[in-house]
């Protein structure tokens, strides 16, 4: 079940704010799966220079274990905020 919750104040988001959420999430795990070799000239255009590099490994080591999606997701969410706040911008810069 996904996590409802809004983190910045403990109220719970609508369930479609949810979904978008986590479409939006999954949308930018496949961009950044099918662009894997091609990220490193998007360094300069980044707010966070460490979670980009935290970002590139976790796509590096998933296409090497020919992960998912989803898993890729999964392990883009676990890096934390600043890494979702990274594949979501290069999802920005790059459509």
């Amino acid at each position: 079940m996904p996590d409802t919750k809004d983190h910045t104040d403990g109220t719970e988001n609508p369930p479609d704010e949810v979904k978008a959420e986590e479409d939006t999430k999954l949308e930018a795990a496949a961009v950044l799966r099918d662009l894997a070799k091609d990220l490193e000239p998007l360094r300069p255009l980044v707010s966070d220079k460490d979670a980009f590099d935290e970002l590139i490994e976790a796509v590096r080591v998933s296409t090497q274990r020919s992960e998912s999606i989803d898993e890729l997701r999964q392990r883009i969410i676990g890096l934390g905020d600043g890494a979702v706040n990274v594949a979501e911008e290069i999802l920005g810069i790059i459509t």
